[in-house]
């Protein structure tokens, strides 16, 4: 899944909260998704992270990065939380 646009707010969030773009992109492709309210969550979580490098990939430093999915596939808000809570299965 690959969201088309980003909505004002989120750009806002993404340059305040200097999250890169490469974040973004990595929470996408290789975070874990759940649902929260009705929207789509890509979560860049440790065990994540760890899944990834068995391919070789670094992704350390995007660690707690949240993408969340509007349903119309437009980035809502991104944020980081390395604390976040357990993601239900």
């Amino acid at each position: 899944m690959s969201p088309s646009e980003f909505t004002l707010h989120a750009w806002r969030r993404i340059s305040g909260r200097s999250i890169s773009e490469e974040g973004i992109e990595a929470a996408l492709v290789h975070g874990r998704r759940y649902w929260n309210q009705g929207r789509e969550v890509y979560r860049l979580d440790r065990r994540s992270i760890r899944k990834a490098k068995r391919f070789g990939l670094q992704l350390d430093a995007f660690e707690g990065i949240h993408v969340v999915v509007g349903s119309n596939g437009d980035i809502v808000t991104v944020y980081r939380n390395k604390t976040g809570k357990k993601i239900p299965r």
